[in-house]
């Protein structure tokens, strides 16, 4: 090993919690998925299935990058003299395990990006289903509300009150 122990160790941990997190962006963009053909088929009860499990997995996601920055945190605490001395004299992590960790996040920013493009097309799709609900609502009441001056047959107009004070008014 030629970096501390402490600074491989680290890096292990971060190693898996990225793999953990690219998971949780998977299952995310798998759920994304499912809500745009749930959008698409106007299915409510899956819908609300789905954004129950969506809720779930941003917990994880949230849960994950605070214990991503805590490790970056501690990493970037513990740097000594003699850490960076080691880092510029040419020393360096295990080179696959950066590799790898810099395809966990390549492929964790991919992954963002494709559920973030998802996410904008299914409010798109939900402001459109909402738009149509109120049409067809407006177009409901329209038809219950009856016409100015319209009187079904046989039905007397109604008597307004004299608003006149005059002594007609009065006998």
């Amino acid at each position: 090993m030629q970096v501390g122990d402490d600074t491989q160790a680290l890096l292990a941990t971060l190693e898996d919690v990225m793999v953990r997190e690219f998971r949780a962006y998977q299952s995310l963009l798998v759920v994304t998925k499912a809500e745009r053909q749930a959008l698409a088929m106007n299915d409510v009860p899956a819908l609300t299935a789905l954004v129950q499990q969506k809720e779930g997995v941003l917990r994880d996601l949230e849960s994950l990058a605070q214990s991503r920055r805590q490790l970056h945190d501690t990493w970037v605490g513990g740097i000594t003299t003699n850490a960076l001395s080691e880092l510029s004299a040419g020393r360096r992590a295990s080179t696959s395990t950066v590799r790898r960790i810099s395809r966990l996040r390549n492929g964790i920013r991919a992954l963002a990006r494709e559920v973030r493009e998802i996410n904008t097309g299914n409010r798109a799709l939900a402001e459109s289903a909402l738009c149509r609900v109120e049409a067809v609502r407006a177009f409901l009441l329209s038809l219950d509300a009856l016409p100015q001056g319209y009187l079904p047959p046989g039905a007397q107009p109604a008597k307004t009150p004299s608003t006149s004070y005059s002594l007609e008014g009065w006998a």
